[in-house]
C-alpha cells in the first residue's frame, strides 16, 4: 500500500508548506492575493500525463507504475487504489459517465466501476498509445498498430482499421466520425465511419501528425510535419486554410465554443483560433512553459504549467485573470515537478466546483474555479 495523504490548503510557507495563493485581477488594474488550493493529496509515485478525469464525486489519476487511484473530490481523500495490467505506465484516460472510468497503458485499455474501484473490463493489445471516447458514450476508441472500436460497456471489440507501420497518433472521435493521422513522423488525415469502421476520405496532403482536434461542425485542425497548423474539410479532407507557427517542441489542441479551438505551446504561448479561417483572435505569452492541453470551463480556460503555475484566462480576449502558485517550496525545487495534467469537474454540476490538476511530483490539487 503507498503512503498517501491530504492536507488543508495553507497560506504563504517555506519548506513544505503549500504555496496557495493566486494573484486575481480587479478593477481598475488593481489586484488581490487569495487562497486558491482547496486540498491537496499527495502520493509516493509519479502521475503521468495525460491520465487525469474527474467526476462528480471523486478525481481519477493514472501512475507511472501501473497504479489507478480516486480520491474524494470534495475531501481529498483516497477513496480506493488499484493495479491494472496495462503495463509500466497509465498515459491516457477518458470518462464516459459517473459510474465507469476509462485508462490506456502500453498494454491495453480497461473499463473500471468508479464506485467500487474494480474493473469491469480490460482489453489487452500490445503497443497501446492512447484512447478516446465517442461524443455519444457509446464506443472507446483504442489507438496502436491498429485503431480499435470497443464497446464501452462490455469492452468486445466492433471493428479494427489497419494502420501504417510506426503510425504514432490518437484518434479524434465525432458523433459520425473518427479521425487520426497516419505514418510517422507524419501522413495522411484519415476520416473513419463511427459505426463500421470504413474509411470515408483520406486526405490527398502527407504532411500531417498528431495532434488532431474535430474543431467544429465543418473543420478538422491537425499540426503539420512543417509546425503549421491547417483546418481540413470534414467532408473530404481537403485544405481549407493554413495558419503559419513558429517550430515548438511540443503543441496542444483543445476544443472551445462559439466556433473557436485553443493552441498551447511549450513555450508558454496560449492562443484562441477561429475554426472557420484558422485566424488568431487572441494570444498570451504565460511566464511559465506549459505541459499540456488547456482545460475550457465557462467563460474561462485554465492553462497548468512547469513550476507549480496555473493560470485562468478569460475565453474572450484572453486576460489572465488569475496567475496560481499551487506547490510546496520543496516541489517547486524538484527540476522533475510539472503540472502534468488538469481537468475539470462536469460543467453541469454545481459541486463540488473546481479544477483538479496532477504533478509529476505525486500530487494532486483541488484549485478553486470561483475567484
Amino acid at each position: 500500500m503507498a503512503h498517501v495523504h491530504s492536507k488543508r490548503a495553507r497560506t504563504l510557507g517555506v519548506g513544505g508548506a503549500i504555496i496557495s495563493v493566486a494573484v486575481v485581477a480587479g478593477l481598475l488594474g488593481r489586484t488581490r492575493t487569495v487562497r486558491v488550493v482547496v486540498w491537496r493529496f499527495s502520493i509516493r509515485d509519479q502521475f503521468a500525463p495525460s491520465a487525469l478525469t474527474s467526476t462528480r464525486e471523486a478525481v481519477f489519476a493514472g501512475t507511472f507504475s501501473g497504479k489507478l487511484v480516486a480520491v474524494d473530490a470534495a475531501l481529498g481523500r483516497l477513496r480506493w487504489q488499484i493495479e491494472l495490467p496495462l503495463g509500466p505506465a497509465i498515459f491516457s484516460a477518458c470518462n464516459a459517465s459517473g459510474d465507469t472510468v476509462y485508462f490506456a497503458g502500453p498494454g491495453g485499455v480497461a473499463a473500471v466501476d468508479t464506485a467500487a474501484g474494480k474493473p469491469i473490463w480490460t482489453s489487452t493489445r500490445a503497443g497501446t498509445t492512447g484512447c478516446a471516447i465517442a461524443e455519444g458514450g457509446a464506443e472507446i476508441y483504442v489507438s496502436g498498430p491498429t485503431l480499435d472500436a470497443l464497446d464501452a460497456r462490455t469492452g468486445r471489440k466492433l471493428w479494427s482499421f489497419a494502420l501504417p507501420p510506426g503510425t504514432v497518433s490518437r484518434a479524434a472521435p465525432s458523433n459520425t466520425e473518427v479521425y487520426v493521422t497516419t505514418g510517422r513522423p507524419g501522413g495522411a488525415v484519415c476520416s473513419i465511419t463511427a459505426h463500421s469502421g470504413v474509411e470515408s476520405w483520406r486526405s490527398q496532403e502527407t504532411k500531417f501528425k498528431w495532434p488532431i482536434l474535430r474543431a467544429s461542425h465543418e473543420i478538422v485542425v491537425v499540426e503539420g510535419k512543417d509546425s503549421n497548423m491547417y483546418g481540413l474539410d470534414v467532408k473530404n479532407g481537403g485544405v481549407v486554410w493554413a495558419y503559419r507557427s513558429p517550430s515548438v517542441a511540443d503543441r496542444w489542441l483543445s476544443s472551445g465554443r462559439d466556433n473557436a479551438f485553443y493552441v498551447t505551446q511549450y513555450d508558454g504561448r496560449v492562443a484562441r483560433h477561429r475554426c472557420a479561417d484558422g485566424a488568431c483572435i487572441w494570444s498570451r505569452k504565460l511566464s511559465a512553459p506549459m505541459t499540456g492541453p488547456v482545460t475550457v470551463s465557462g467563460r474561462r480556460v485554465y492553462a497548468a504549467g512547469g513550476i507549480g503555475r496555473v493560470f485562468a484566462i478569460a475565453s474572450s480576449d484572453g486576460r489572465i485573470e488569475a496567475d496560481a502558485t499551487v506547490s510546496s517550496l520543496r516541489e517547486r525545487m524538484s527540476p522533475d515537478n510539472l503540472l502534468a495534467a488538469a481537468c475539470t469537474s462536469q460543467p453541469e454540476m454545481a459541486s463540488p466546483a473546481g479544477m483538479f490538476v496532477s504533478t509529476s511530483y505525486g500530487c494532486i490539487y483541488r484549485i478553486r474555479t470561483d475567484l
